[in-house]
């Protein structure tokens, strides 16, 4: 798998988002409580440490281990942007999908890794539970599951 260094709009669009959801009090399509965090600094912090894990990732994945991360100090969160939910998910699944901690950690190529620290991995954590909650969301909104059987079981068709 390759490593793209994510330009940092996503970033911004990402941290736009969650600053939205904490207004968003009803539980539906528009809503994360996983994301809803109240300071806008705690927000931030998280964004910006999703950024430093895919600028990690793409240093060590392309032997340039000695590089620090930068990209985040690029991150403009002054910008105001409207991103659905939809495009939401697709972001959150490419920062996930360009971050890379087994890479990190062991490192690429005879290049040693390093230990990524507790904040980051907490960071990746909840990107990863953030996800799971945002696409249980969107299924729940769909037509076919919302009228698919719970337990009851459904006839066999041969």
């Amino acid at each position: 798998m390759s490593v793209l260094f994510l330009d940092p709009k996503v970033f911004e669009y990402v941290a736009d988002k969650i600053n939205s959801y904490k207004f968003s009090k009803q539980a539906d399509i528009n809503h994360c409580s996983t994301l809803s965090i109240e300071d806008q600094s705690e927000a931030q912090k998280l964004v910006v440490n999703w950024a430093k894990l895919n600028e990690l990732s793409y240093n060590y994945h392309y032997n340039e281990p000695e590089k620090q991360p930068t990209l985040y100090k690029f991150i403009n969160f002054s910008n105001y942007y409207k991103v659905d939910t939809y495009q939401f998910l697709k972001y959150l699944l490419c920062i996930r999908y360009n971050i890379e901690l087994h890479t990190i950690q062991g490192g690429r190529n005879g290049f040693s890794g390093q230990p990524i620290e507790q904040e980051l991995k907490d960071s990746f954590d909840t990107l990863n539970k953030a996800i799971e909650e945002i696409k249980q969301a969107i299924i729940n909104e769909l037509t076919e599951y919302k009228t698919a059987n719970w337990s009851d079981p459904v006839t066999r068709i041969n």
